[in-house]
């Protein structure tokens, strides 16, 4: 499960993190090891939305919300170890404001850059979404069906993100929301000064629902132009990089849950194709993704109850989809960009079927910070109880990252 801890003791942590490696040259002096390096970063996505979308509360037509609010410590050791701790604000603590969540705890082993490994709770290559860095972002969010991976929670989000969108959800969720607990393989290699290629390999603990196997993930990738050798990437390079990627990936856990019409285990696998094209000033990215339940009816845990708090059907929430998004920076600061999605649903008669388009303008600060504007329509192939055929949701926000 998640760690939780009050914000105030936040840096305390660090501090402690801090003092366990280094050493007191004199009272009041802190001084660090020669082969130690520290950073310390931040994160902040704050947001202002209106939405017609029915389902919503009078109140939460518009909103005001904190999508990120993230505290970010890397340390290196012996130039091949590093270590690193993400938190992130989640919901109020009573009387005492945001309670903040440890959301990335891992070390990462780098002997040499075609053969590494990451160790602890961190992103799985389930997608190129997934290894995207939220702090490069092309739009106000991600694509919405890039959650349907596994621990992303096999859904998908409306309005920029701020909603799981009845009967697209099959209910299956992580011991760790969003990130995983387990080992990554990853390297990468130059083959030419043009030509790179990476690769990830990794086994997880998966879905909380999850009767005894493991979650198993590959994803390769080729880069035609600049590299991308990290493990985490951008959807957004501002002009600084020039490539072409082309990747899949591989995403499979069984029994991760059981059918409540056959009593049948279902098994999870999710495999998709994407591009990725950064030249010059355009930026553009595609992926197709397929999510596969085995035609499961309505998922519960072993003991019966069921999954998810919309109790969608598996085959309502599997299926075939796939986004699309670019981007052209005008001079320095005005980046226009545009996104159009739709996912084909399993479902009886399109149930869990919809499309959404984007389009928007990002006014670029700095390197690392930027306003954006844009709006989002969404629909439903098949309109769920209470909600609406089609709807917009507009949405402004500064991001920044440092």
């Amino acid at each position: 499960m998640r760690t939780m801890f009050k914000m105030a003791a936040l840096p305390a942590a660090l501090a402690l993190s801090i003092a366990s490696s280094a050493a007191i040259a004199e009272p009041g002096t802190l001084k660090l090891p020669d082969n130690i390096d520290m950073k310390l970063g931040g994160r902040l996505h704050v947001l202002a939305s209106h939405s017609d979308d029915s389902s919503l509360a009078e109140k939460d037509e518009t909103e005001y919300q904190v999508r990120r609010a993230r505290i970010r410590f890397s340390s290196t050791v012996d130039d091949w170890i590093t270590f690193f701790l993400q938190t992130d604000m989640v919901g109020q603590q009573d009387k005492s404001g945001s309670g903040v969540a440890l959301i990335d705890a891992f070390v990462q082993f780098k002997p040499k850059q075609e053969a590494q490994v990451v160790i602890g709770q961190h992103m799985s290559p389930a997608l190129r979404q997934n290894v995207t860095s939220s702090g490069a972002l092309l739009a106000i969010d991600r694509p919405s069906l890039t959650y349907k991976s596994l621990t992303w929670g096999t859904r998908a989000l409306a309005g920029f993100s701020r909603k799981t969108q009845p009967e697209t959800d099959a209910g299956l969720r992580g011991d760790v929301d969003v990130r995983d607990t387990g080992a990554t393989f990853f390297g990468a290699a130059d083959y030419s000064e043009k030509m790179h290629f990476s690769y990830y390999a990794g086994t997880y603990e998966g879905a909380q629902s999850a009767s005894g196997d493991k979650r198993y993930t590959l994803r390769g990738q080729v880069n035609f132009g600049d590299a991308e050798n990290g493990y985490f990437n951008a959807a957004n390079y501002l002009g600084k990089k020039d490539t072409i990627g082309l990747g899949v990936s591989y995403d499979q856990q069984g029994s991760v849950a059981k059918d409540v019409t056959s009593g049948h285990e279902v098994d999870y696998a999710l495999s998709s194709v994407d591009l990725f094209v950064a030249k010059a000033k355009v930026t553009f990215e595609a992926a197709l993704i397929n999510l596969d339940l085995g035609g499961a009816d309505q998922l519960t845990f072993q003991d019966g109850s069921l999954l998810g708090a919309n109790k969608a059907r598996g085959k309502e929430a599997e299926g075939t989809g796939y986004y699309l998004q670019a981007a052209y920076q005008l001079g320095e600061k005005w980046q226009p960009w545009a996104g159009y999605e739709q996912w084909s649903s399993n479902g009886d008669n399109d149930a869990g079927s919809f499309s959404s388009a984007r389009l928007g303008v990002s006014y670029l600060l700095n390197d690392y910070s930027s306003f954006k504007v844009g709006v989002e329509t969404w629909n439903n192939e098949v309109v769920p109880a209470g909600e609406e055929n089609e709807f917009l949701t507009a949405t402004a926000g500064y991001f920044i990252t440092f």
